[in-house]
């Protein structure tokens, strides 16, 4: 059997595993032999919508909206009925987030498109990551220099000697190698002075001072004193 065929197999049944909305999308062929696939969408009650543009891959619905990659590989999105809202233009693309996704040229370089396909930030970056809700700020590294950027590509740059990405509206910044957190506008609102950090989730970080462990909130109050000598943070379903 053609190993990439068996690769698209187990595609489609990830695909059906991984869905986190009422709405899946899925890859078929009538024709084995064949390189083209047609994308079905089904939703909760069972209703099936076969999108008019062949595939060469999809991934799953994000805000509404499902990347393609088309016989060119070229990629583009469709939204719930199957139309191609988005032209398979770019070279790659992430998961609408915010209502932007990342994309990138033919040339290598990656911005933020909104969901007409528009240029929200422009393609300029070597690296991005994608947004963060609370904080309407994305990490981007442009010519070797990590910052951060809001929805319209204004910069931010922080006096950080390291930078991760932001999470629950906060990001781990490191000075004189302690680890902070910082908002979106820069300021430190809780100082560099743990040995080690993890980020928030729930409203809860796993910081590390004296060399143990311990958990505190965004107001910096401790909710589990530090004492462990390991916190491991159990891993979100994405």
């Amino acid at each position: 059997m053609n190993p990439r065929k068996i690769v698209f197999s187990v595609a489609l049944i990830l695909n059906a595993l991984a869905a986190t909305s009422q709405t899946s999308v899925y890859l078929t062929q009538t024709n084995s032999k064949s390189d083209e696939f047609q994308v079905v969408i089904v939703d909760s009650e069972g209703k099936q919508i076969t999108a008019a543009t062949p595939a060469f891959s999809v991934r799953n619905f994000s805000e509404g909206l499902a990347s393609i990659q088309t016989m060119d590989k070229k990629f583009g999105f469709i939204d719930l009925e199957g139309n191609l809202v988005i032209p398979a233009r770019f070279a790659a693309v992430g998961f609408f987030i915010d209502n932007l996704a990342w994309a990138r040229e033919e040339n290598g370089k990656i911005g933020f498109i909104d969901r007409s396909g528009s240029w929200a930030v422009q393609p300029e970056y070597d690296v991005v990551k994608p947004f963060e809700i609370m904080s309407g700020m994305a990490r981007v590294r442009k010519d070797g220099q990590w910052f951060y950027v809001n929805h319209t590509g204004q910069p931010l740059i922080v006096e950080s000697d390291a930078y991760w990405d932001f999470s629950e509206g906060l990001a781990q910044g490191e000075k004189n190698g302690l680890r902070g957190f910082f908002n979106n506008e820069g300021k430190w609102v809780i100082e560099p002075k743990f040995e080690d950090a993890k980020k928030f989730m729930n409203g809860q970080a796993a910081v590390k001072v004296n060399g143990k462990w311990g958990i505190i909130d965004q107001a910096e109050n401790w909710i589990v004193e530090a004492k462990f000598d390991v916190i491991k943070v159990a891993e979100h379903l994405e």
